[in-house]
C-alpha cells in the first residue's frame, strides 16, 4: 500500500484519468464491478435475506451515515474557524459529511476484517440509493446551496451496473452452477479470492493518489495542515462512534464491524461529480472538493491499519476470549 502511494507520487502521468491505465474504465468500472461479482460469489441468499430482516440495525446505520454524520460535520465547523482555517474548507468537509457511504471500500475492508458481508453489501446499496436524494437535500439544508442539479437517472444507472447487477450476477452463478459453489466453498479458494480483492484495492489506493498528485489542493501552509489533521480526525471519530452505537444494538462482532465501516464511510465517487455539479460555477470549487480527496485515501489507509485488530475481536469473540484484539482510540491514532 506504501509503495503504491510511493510510486503515485514518483509518476502519477501513469495512474492518472484518461491516462495510460485508463482507470476510470480499468479500475473504476471493472476493477469496483469485479469486487461486487466477487461479493456476490461469496454470499448466500440466506445470508443476504437475513441482513435486510435486522431492521433496526440497518436503520441505525443510515441513520447514523446520512443523519449523525452531517451533525457531526457541523460540530467541526466551529474547530476550523479556531484554527483561522479556510471557511471554504470547512463548508467542504460538512459536505463531505452528508455523503452516503462509499460503494466497495467498505465491503472490502468489512470482508477483509471477516465481518458480516451480506450486512455490509446490502447498506452499502441502501445508503447509495438513498443518498441520490437524500444527499443534495443535506447540502442545501446545511451549506445553502440554492440551486441544486444532480442527474439523478445518471447516479442510479451507475449504481445499478456496478453495484446491483454484479452482485447479483455472483449470487446467481453460485446458486446455479453447483460445481462453482462447490468450488468456492474450498479453503483452498478463499486465498485466490482475498489476494485478487487486495490487488483491485491497492489499485485503487494507486490511482486515487495519482489523480489527487496531480490535481493539487489548491490550499498551502495552515489551510492544508488544517485539513490533513480534520478530516482524518472527523473519519476516526465516525469510526469510534458507530462502533459504539453498533455495540449497544448487536453482541455479533463481525455485524458491529461492518457497522462501523459502513456507518462511518463517506463516498469519493458520488461525491466528486456532485459537488461540481452544484459548485459547477463557483471559483471555490477547488477549495470545496479538498477535503473529500483527503477522505478517501484517509478512509482506505486508515481502514488497512486497523483491519488486523478488527479480525482478531471478530475471531476472539467466536472462541470467546477477551476483546483483546480491538485497538483503543489512542492505538489507532498513534498508529
Amino acid at each position: 500500500m506504501c509503495i503504491s502511494i510511493l510510486l503515485a507520487a514518483h509518476n502519477p502521468q501513469i495512474g492518472r484519468i484518461s491516462g495510460p491505465l485508463k482507470p476510470e474504465f480499468t479500475i473504476n468500472t471493472i476493477g469496483v464491478s469485479l469486487i461486487f461479482l466477487l461479493s456476490g460469489l461469496s454470499l448466500k441468499v440466506q445470508e443476504l435475506a437475513s441482513a435486510a430482516k435486522d431492521f433496526k440495525l440497518n436503520a441505525a446505520i443510515q441513520t447514523f451515515n446520512l443523519g449523525a454524520g452531517p451533525l457531526l460535520g457541523l460540530a467541526f465547523q466551529p474547530l476550523f474557524a479556531l484554527a483561522r482555517v479556510d471557511a471554504r474548507l470547512a463548508t467542504g468537509l460538512l459536505i463531505v459529511s452528508c455523503l452516503p457511504t462509499t460503494v466497495n471500500m467498505c465491503i472490502v475492508l468489512s470482508g477483509a476484517a471477516g465481518a458480516n458481508l451480506a450486512l455490509a453489501v446490502f447498506n452499502a446499496v441502501v445508503s447509495n440509493f438513498l443518498g441520490v436524494f437524500i444527499a443534495p437535500a443535506t447540502i442545501f439544508a446545511c451549506v445553502g446551496t440554492t440551486s441544486i442539479n444532480i442527474p439523478y437517472l445518471q447516479v442510479i444507472k451507475k449504481l445499478v451496473y456496478k453495484v446491483v447487477f454484479p452482485v447479483f450476477l455472483g449470487i446467481t452463478l453460485r446458486a446455479k452452477i453447483p460445481a462453482l459453489k462447490k468450488r468456492l466453498e474450498l479453503p483452498s479458494s478463499k486465498l485466490p479470492l482475498k489476494l485478487l480483492t487486495e490487488g483491485i484495492l491497492v489499485s485503487i489506493i494507486y490511482t486515487t493518489f495519482c489523480q489527487s498528485f496531480l490535481e493539487g489542493l489548491a490550499v498551502t501552509g495552515r489551510d492544508l495542515i488544517g485539513v490533513a489533521v480534520a478530516v482524518p480526525t472527523f473519519h476516526l471519530l465516525s469510526l469510534w462512534l458507530m462502533f459504539l452505537v453498533a455495540r449497544a444494538m448487536t453482541s455479533k462482532r463481525d455485524e458491529q464491524i461492518t457497522a462501523m465501516f459502513v456507518g462511518s464511510q463517506k463516498t469519493l465517487a458520488f461525491g466528486m461529480p456532485l459537488i461540481r455539479t452544484i459548485f459547477e460555477t463557483s471559483p471555490s470549487m477547488a477549495l470545496y472538493s479538498a477535503p473529500l480527496l483527503f477522505i478517501h485515501p484517509s478512509q482506505l489507509l486508515i481502514g488497512s491499519m486497523i483491519t488486523p485488530f478488527l479480525r482478531n475481536y471478530i475471531e476472539a469473540g467466536k472462541t470467546g476470549g477477551r476483546e483483546e484484539g480491538w485497538p483503543s482510540k489512542d492505538r489507532i491514532l498513534s498508529s
